[in-house]
C-alpha cells in the first residue's frame, strides 16, 4: 500500500509534464509579426551593406536565403491570421 502512496505523485507529476510539453503554444501574432519585419528590416539593411562592400557569394547568399525564410514565416503568419 505504500507503494502506491510513493508512486502515485511521481506518476500524476510525470502526466503532468507530459501534458504541459504537448500543449499547442499561444503565438502572439502580433508580436511576431512585429518582430518578422524587424528582423527582414535589418536583413535588408545588412543585404544592402553587403553588396556596397562587395562581399563574397557565400555570405550574400546566406543572407538571401535568411531573408527568403523570414518572408515565408510572415506571410505564413499572415495566412493563419486570415
Amino acid at each position: 500500500m505504500e507503494v502506491f502512496v510513493i508512486f502515485i505523485p511521481i506518476f500524476v507529476a510525470l502526466l503532468l509534464g507530459v501534458w504541459a510539453m504537448l500543449a499547442p503554444k499561444r503565438v502572439d501574432v502580433a508580436a511576431e509579426t512585429h518582430q518578422l519585419n524587424e528582423h527582414i528590416a535589418w536583413l535588408e539593411e545588412r543585404l544592402a551593406h553587403a553588396r556596397a562592400g562587395n562581399w563574397d557569394e557565400q555570405m550574400m547568399a546566406n543572407l538571401h536565403a535568411q531573408l527568403e525564410t523570414a518572408q515565408r514565416k510572415l506571410q505564413a503568419l499572415a495566412t493563419v491570421t486570415a
